[in-house]
């Protein structure tokens, strides 16, 4: 960027607009991104600019008109400007759903210090080490008061940091106790007051995308159906001279970015994962061994090419479903481990707040020691066997404080890596931590209630959308490729998907769709999964849809291709 920046200051003083420079570094300031306003506006038009020559050969050579080439070039260009210049905004705007999301837990947590008379330092300290979303601004905050800043003036200060408008009263709000005029039941009534709106984003997200689900399956099916539908009947009718790498445009690019519009504007519309997760390392592992990054890659290509090169030269299904077996191989290698560490966590988090009221019930006039020993004998799954890993450090002689930190270095549960916490204050103040406990339960089931709701806000949409992208696309443009290539004089048999078995008046019309709807599904299926990883609040969790969209779809493909499925329903 730094070449950008010498040209944003050899610009004229009225090349920039003012307004849209004090609005570009306002999105750049709550993004994170540290950019300098005119540096970044320049980055927008000049990198079009530089890709424009290259738009217009491209187009130029596929469509073969220089002035239509010219005109979309210049549309391409405009429209690459437009979305550099509006990704400060989006970052903006979804960091500011992330903190508000997070809200009711990390205000809840900061009441809980305040109650416990915590220095107020020290319970941001705290606060800032929870890995909240919020977590960053208090982080902010701290960085400030080390450069000699004072308290109550860095949390109005980072205000100007967040679009979220919950999170600056926040801000406020403790800027107000630092002072003492506020109270932590002020604190609690905001993050009350966060989390119905929470929920109330999640209803409306749900309205919302009975539309978006239509306008989904129209980009995604209907569009590529007809447009195939148009090559093969209407092109050997009316003359088209339609070539092979057009096809590929069509469905390599122009369709693939339709769908990844409307994703996108479904992404953009979709509440945040609340109660901020950990993502869990990810890697393949195989009897007990954990491989490398570059023995995963290995091991992946090497599954991944006989089914690759069975679908571009013998597409029969016996041969199909066999190198799809082989194919799944590196995916159980991946997500057996994952998945068993998702299935620790949630069982983790769902025995939080029984663990929770069970441990302020025993706090008054028991030590450290008996509440870790009941916590292991309590028959919580895996927070018993956490706790009995730290019940016999401290029988080893550990440190009760070094066997709680050790128990919370190793979940990935920021929930109970938040109960340890609040344990081991307990340990180092010796305050009652009774009542402290007892809302920290209550503010866990107020949590997963609303993670209940979300949930259930979003399984008929991604059910919808997972079962189109594996089912009903797939079939529906193998059918229609079935029966438009049977209308048009083609050929439609599943062993000459590729070769000679066209035999339409243009040939290479017909040789190209096929393999361009299959790198189109591929594209489909990534970018559902993307979007499935984004509902879940792991982006770990795309790679398992995509390791079951993708050689589904492509099986499905082939099948309704080689087979009348849809006569067969019928």
């Amino acid at each position: 960027m730094g070449a950008f920046a010498q040209i944003a200051n050899a610009m004229p003083a009225g090349f920039f607009q003012k307004g849209k420079l004090a609005q570009t570094e306002e999105d750049l300031r709550c993004a994170g991104m540290e950019l300098g306003a005119k540096e970044f506006l320049c980055a927008c038009f000049f990198i079009p600019l530089l890709l424009l020559p290259l738009f217009f050969i491209v187009l130029a050579v596929f469509l073969k008109d220089v002035f239509l080439s010219c005109a979309l070039a210049l549309l391409l260009f405009a429209a690459f400007y437009l979305l550099l210049v509006r990704v400060p905004s989006f970052v903006a705007k979804k960091r500011a759903d992330e903190e508000e999301a997070d809200l009711p837990l990390s205000l809840g947590a900061m009441a809980i210090y305040i109650d416990l008379k915590m220095p107020f330092e020290k319970a941001l300290e705290a606060l800032a080490k929870d890995k909240y979303a919020f977590s960053r601004h208090v982080r902010g905050v701290l960085s400030s008061v080390k450069l000699g800043g004072s308290v109550q003036g860095a949390l109005f200060a980072r205000a100007a940091y967040t679009r979220s408008s919950f999170c600056k009263r926040a801000l406020a709000q403790l800027a107000l106790c630092y002072e003492g005029e506020g109270s932590s039941e002020s604190l609690r009534r905001l993050a009350e007051e966060a989390g119905i709106s929470a929920g109330a984003k999640t209803r409306e997200f749900a309205s919302k995308m009975s539309f978006l689900a239509l306008l989904f399956i129209a980009v995604s099916a209907l569009a590529p159906s007809f447009f195939a539908i148009f090559l093969l009947i209407a092109g050997k009718f009316l003359f088209l001279e339609v070539s092979a790498a057009q096809v590929w445009v069509m469905y390599a690019l122009v369709f693939p970015l339709g769908c990844a519009l409307v994703l996108g504007i479904i992404y953009a519309s979709a509440p945040c994962a609340i109660g901020g997760r950990q993502e869990i390392g990810i890697g393949m592992e195989i009897g007990g061994r954990r491989l490398g990054w570059k023995e995963s890659v290995a091991l992946f290509a090497l599954c991944m090419l006989p089914l690759l090169c069975t679908l571009l030269f013998y597409a029969q299904i016996w041969a199909v479903g066999m190198c799809a077996l082989v194919a799944a191989f590196p995916f159980w290698a991946y997500f057996s481990p994952l998945y068993a560490g998702w299935r620790k966590e949630e069982e983790l988090e769902k025995a939080l707040p029984d663990a929770l009221f069970h441990a302020s019930s025993m706090l008054k006039g028991s030590s450290m020691e008996k509440i870790i020993a009941a916590l292991a004998g309590g028959n919580y799954g895996g927070l018993s066997e956490k706790f009995s890993e730290a019940k016999r450090q401290v029988q080893t002689g550990a440190s009760v404080a070094s066997a709680l930190g050790n128990v919370q270095k190793g979940a990935n549960s920021l929930l109970f890596s938040r109960f340890c916490s609040l344990l081991l204050q307990a340990y180092y103040t010796g305050a009652d931590m009774k009542i402290a406990l007892r809302r920290a339960a209550s503010d866990m089931l107020e949590n997963f209630a609303l993670v209940r709701e979300r949930a259930a806000a979003l399984s008929m949409q991604k059910y919808t959308l997972f079962f189109g992208g594996a089912i009903i696309v797939p079939v529906l443009l193998g059918s229609v490729l079935r029966i438009s290539l049977a209308l048009s004089g083609g050929a439609f048999s599943g062993v000459e998907m590729f070769g000679e078995g066209f035999a339409a008046d243009n040939p290479s019309i017909e040789t190209a769709i096929v393999p361009a709807l299959h790198v189109y599904l591929a594209l489909f299926a990534l970018f559902c999964s993307i979007l499935f990883g984004v509902f879940e609040g792991r982006s770990a969790q795309a790679l398992l849809y995509f390791a079951i969209l993708l050689p589904v779809s492509q099986m499905l493909f082939v099948l309704s291709y080689s087979v009348n499925l849809v006569g067969m329903v019928v």
